[in-house]
């Protein structure tokens, strides 16, 4: 394919974009990893999803930096790649990076679904098994990259980059796309099963509540002092002005708050039933939104893949679009979303706890997992 400045130009853009996204994490990432040793602080309890994130940003940002690479130089020079061996070193990294990405993604949603499940022992792993499971998602990755390399097959794609030619046609679905088609509808049926899973329970949870307000409904009290009353005899339970305490419960210090009111004639006071904590209703609804938010997010993966999938089976045709070549730039923006729903979140949670543990609380990670949700959903 020529040069075409409306795909090039988009193309860099969007790749330089995810490029300095994942890049910024990484750096982030090593100089907050860094104080920490420093400050000699506890082991990661959630090493394993932490570990795992940590790869992506890697793969991520090998990818994206690797086709901004190619790109300069094609927009520079506005000279086509030409087939060789920098074209087959660029298709080789390129396969490799993109596709341990989709990987490391699917091990943290099945991470991520063993966690809403209850299993604690993601967080509980040895380095050995932390990196073993890292390493693991490069294996198909290195595999499929070497075999294409070894048959010669890295050619010039439509886009900034070499990849896996288009002859023969099968080559590109059992090296590459029919591995990322896999990927995704397993992460879009783990995702949509815990999306039903938590809409489920909060249904339940709300007619549970609606039962238990029913049957047990905290009564307001309200307690009224005549203007001028005097003090009752020894032994007496009645108050002048027609008041029986005989008529009152005694509520515990700890069950009810005593709410001060504007003073009337009849010097009227409240004791109201206490509202449920809002700082534990704030931590649900925060978690809640944190896994729908998840349940979400591959549809929105999917979204910037869709052009360049649907561009390669046009090619597989023996055709050529020009409108899904330039859609197909949406492809390079997956650095920058993962850099926002793993890599920046996951430093804001590091740095959450790290502000917890210089103000001396306790390190609840098991509640950023969901595990809070887990119990009030249940």
């Amino acid at each position: 394919m020529g040069w075409v400045e409306s795909v090039a130009g988009p193309t860099l853009v969007f790749s330089l974009l995810s490029s300095l996204a994942t890049g910024l994490v990484l750096m982030i990432w090593i100089g907050s990893t860094a104080k920490s040793t420093v400050k000699g602080g506890a082991a990661e309890k959630n090493a394993l999803r932490e570990a795992l994130v940590l790869n992506l940003m890697i793969s991520e940002f090998i990818n994206s930096t690797n086709n901004s690479v190619s790109g300069v130089r094609v927009v520079t020079s506005h000279i086509p790649i030409s087939t060789g061996p920098l074209c087959s070193l660029n298709g080789w990294t390129g396969q490799v990076s993109v596709q341990a990405s989709d990987f490391s993604i699917f091990a943290i949603v099945l991470v991520t679904l063993l966690t809403f499940n209850y299993y604690t022992w993601p967080m509980r792993v040895s380095n050995l098994m932390k990196y073993g499971v890292c390493l693991s998602t490069w294996i198909i990755p290195l595999t499929t990259g070497t075999i294409a390399l070894a048959m010669n097959k890295m050619e010039p794609a439509s886009g900034n980059w070499c990849w896996i030619g288009a002859d023969p046609p099968y080559l590109r679905y059992v090296l590459g796309h029919a591995w990322r088609f896999t990927i995704f509808v397993f992460i879009t049926g783990i995702y949509l099963y815990i999306f039903i899973k938590v809409m489920l329970r909060v249904r339940t949870r709300k007619r549970t509540n609606s039962r238990s307000a029913q049957q047990g409904r905290p009564r307001i009290r309200e307690i009224s002092w005549p203007s001028a009353c005097h003090n009752p005899a020894p032994g007496s339970k009645d108050v002048e002005g027609g008041f029986s305490l005989d008529s009152v419960e005694t509520p515990s210090r700890e069950e009810f708050a005593i709410r001060p009111g504007n003073t009337r004639s009849n010097s009227q006071r409240s004791v109201t039933g206490s509202a449920p904590s809002n700082s534990k209703s704030h931590h649900f609804d925060t978690e809640l939104r944190h896994w729908l938010i998840l349940s979400i997010y591959p549809l929105t993966y999917m979204l910037v893949w869709i052009p360049g999938l649907a561009n390669r089976i046009v090619e597989l045709q023996g055709d050529k679009s020009h409108l899904l070549s330039v859609l197909q730039a949406t492809t390079q923006l997956t650095g920058l979303l993962n850099a926002m729903a793993y890599g920046f979140k996951e430093l804001h949670g590091r740095a959450q706890k790290n502000n917890n543990m210089n103000r001396g609380l306790d390190d609840h990670s098991n509640q950023r997992w969901g595990f809070a949700v887990y119990r009030e959903l249940s």
